[in-house]
């Protein structure tokens, strides 16, 4: 190697060397002076120490790491005042865990003094003295008064000149840096936060005052911009609004900042929430007027050129939002214009999937739920067949299993519509989720054994057609039974086989609650409400019916069937739709069918003596996956969504065969 070499190694190339004070003060004047925001000064100083040959392990570089492993964050937190605080950073980018500054030893506080007494930036200043704020100590009024000086002096300066090299000819070249706008709302945030520390300083009062009039410069600023810049007079007005020690024409003009707010910002509900809260906490008297202002901004929000799907959605809140703070004329007029809307028009896309059954499988099990040489045999056969919904918890490890393959789905919340397009229901956690995917996973095995069940009723009356009085009488076991409820579904079942699908889906349905009722009463549980204040003695609903029996005995399957076929919002809600006159999607054979089987059960039941237990269970229990029906649906299921488990449900389908058929042939 070339003697003259040894001159252009890299400094940092060296044996690195733990910096004096003076140097450590030094480099955070440079780090900060080539920052532009808070979270990238940890990489920075890394950077710059390592350039230096300052060893990155030691004291010193260690005590500044500290200091930069914080950040300024926001706090809006509902109930409190808003501020901003200096916390130390979740996941720091430099891969150290995060400390805190109480927690530092003295001679790293010793450190941040000298630091802080020594810089030139603004930043850098503000940032080891509120460290030593953190920390506390007697001197804490003093330094919270120099760290708000040195947050607004940041805010000032906005613009600085660095130093980026020296010139052959001995000029010092510059360029000019600015910090974001967002880390200067967050210095004059934090400055305002720290007034009430600095109260008892000598400068305490003035740097609040001088804050307090920076933020509201701020926000003034933010609304005078040829694009006004609403977040940000927001931000400003909500820690202004939590300062202390406003006068009179400090509170006036925060007031009319609100109210330019408002009036500029009138379709954005975030930005008309935020700038409501404010006035009202300054005049609680003008509350009717903020909580109007509020609603009519989502109302406008759904306006313009937006897709229906979307204004249905924002009205909806508008509404919900009407109805929670007493609007009733707002609630009414956001409901109407939502009523309004074609439900056509929403561009609702049905997603379908198809699947083949093999049809000596369709035929077995039909054959088996219809199985009789007589129409009581077969009818008989056909009330013996289990619940359509399946194994309850063979479902909830379907649906658990789902979500933990297909997560996608959650990325936006379940948003039920009624019959008549309109919302119904909303999830709001996880929870709501996976009772909407139980439902989803129950009507889908709902729909495949509804076709069985249908099937089967063809050819129950295609071997005669039996009188209604002899039916009834069959029904209610020769009259021992509920005569009157044997009757109705009689002539349900009458009406389905001649067809009229829709006469016996109203027929049946509306007996189900009252088979119900009868069931609850003869088992001796309480199930009537006595009058209360302006409320009229009355049964309790059909939901809360399906409870009684289940807490009664009632086999959850049964439960699960009962609730996702007829009620709502989650299930099918067949008996909400027919009661109140709703068009349901489809009143053909299978739907007929479900709720035949329904009625059926519970008539069955009532019979002497009212026993659950008479529930007829799932059928072909340890077949496969439960019964031939559901190993079907899953396979249709899983070609949409687990295309890798086709394989084997495809062998279960297939033991599923061999021993239904070898049953048949024994």
């Amino acid at each position: 190697m070339h003697p003259d070499d040894e001159d252009d190694d890299d400094e940092s190339s060296g044996p690195v060397r733990e910096p004096d004070p003076d140097e450590t003060a030094r480099l955070v004047d440079e780090v900060f002076a080539a920052s532009e925001d808070w979270t990238a000064l940890p990489n920075r100083l890394i950077t710059a120490a390592q350039s230096a040959g300052y060893d990155v392990d030691g004291a010193a570089v260690a005590a500044v790491r500290r200091g930069t492993r914080v950040v300024l964050r926001r706090k809006d937190e509902p109930g409190r005042r808003s501020e901003v605080a200096l916390e130390p950073l979740a996941f720091p980018l430099d891969g150290r865990e995060p400390t805190r500054p109480r927690d530092a030893d003295p001679e790293a506080a010793a450190l941040w003094r000298h630091i802080a007494d020594t810089v030139r930036h603004p930043a850098a200043r503000a940032r080891f003295l509120d460290l030593l704020v953190l920390r506390g100590g007697r001197d804490v009024p003093a330094d919270a008064a120099a760290a708000a000086r040195a947050y607004l002096e940041l805010a000032v300066l906005g613009r600085y000149e660095l130093r980026v090299a020296d010139s052959p000819n001995g000029e010092v070249l510059t360029e000019t840096r600015a910090w974001t706008l967002r880390s200067v709302e967050l210095a004059v945030g934090r400055a305002l936060t720290l007034a009430p520390i600095a109260a008892s300083a000598p400068d305490g009062a003035a740097a609040a005052a001088d804050a307090l009039q920076m933020a509201l410069g701020l926000a003034e600023a933010a609304l005078d911009e040829n694009v006004p810049a609403g977040g940000t007079c927001l931000s400003m007005l909500r820690l202004a609004a939590a300062a202390r020690g406003q006068t009179p024409a400090d509170t006036a003009r925060l007031a009319g900042l609100a109210d330019r707010l408002l009036e500029q910002q009138t379709a954005r509900p975030f930005l008309i929430d935020g700038a409501a809260a404010v006035l009202s906490g300054l005049d609680p008297a003008r509350r009717a007027d903020t909580d109007e202002a509020r609603i009519r901004a989502r109302m406008l929000e759904a306006d313009g050129d937006r897709p229906p799907a979307v204004r249905l959605v924002l009205l909806e809140k508008a509404a919900a939002l009407a109805h929670r703070l007493g609007r009733k004329d707002l609630a009414a007029e956001a409901t109407r214009a939502m009523q309004a809307i074609d439900q056509t028009t929403l561009g609702l896309a049905k997603i379908t999937a198809e699947g083949s059954i093999p049809a000596e499988i369709v035929d077995v099990e039909v054959e088996r739920m219809s199985a009789g040489s007589t129409w009581q045999d077969a009818l008989d056969s056909w009330l013996a067949s289990g619940s359509p919904t399946g194994d309850p918890d063979a479902n909830d490890r379907e649906v658990r299993r789902l979500v933990a393959v297909g997560g996608l789905r959650r990325l936006l919340p379940t948003v039920l519509l009624g019959a008549d397009g309109l919302p119904r229901w909303h999830a709001r956690g996880e929870q709501d989720e996976l009772d909407s995917d139980l439902a989803w996973t129950e009507k889908h095995h709902i729909s495949f054994r509804g076709r069985m069940l249908a099937d089967a009723l063809d050819r129950v009356g295609a071997l005669g057609r039996p009188d209604p009085d002899d039916l009834a009488l069959h029904l209610s076991d020769r009259g021992a039974g509920h005569l009157p409820l044997a009757a109705a579904t009689a002539r349900a079942l009458i009406r389905y086989w001649d067809g009229d699908y829709e006469a016996c889906l109203h027929t049946a349905v509306p007996r189900i609650e009252a088979a119900a009722r009868e069931l609850v009463l003869s088992l001796d549980i309480a199930a009537y409400q006595v009058a209360r204040t302006s409320d009229p003695g009355k049964y309790v609903g059909l939901g809360a019916l399906i409870g009684l029996l289940a807490d009664a005995g009632l086999d959850r399957s049964w439960e699960r069937f009962l609730r996702t076929l007829l009620t709502g919002p989650l299930g099918m809600n067949v008996r909400n739709d027919t009661a109140h006159g709703f068009v349901i999607a489809d009143p053909g054979r299978e739907n007929a069918a479900l709720a035949l089987r329904a009625l059926g059960l519970l008539v069955r039941l009532l019979g002497p003596p009212a026993n659950l237990a008479a529930a007829p269970p799932d059928p072909l229990p340890g077949c496969g996956k439960g019964t031939v029906v559901f190993a079907a649906a899953s396979l249709v299921r899983a070609a949409t969504q687990r295309p890798g488990d086709i394989p084997g449900l495809l062998l279960d389908e297939a033991r599923v065969l061999r021993r239904l058929l070898g049953r048949r042939r024994s």
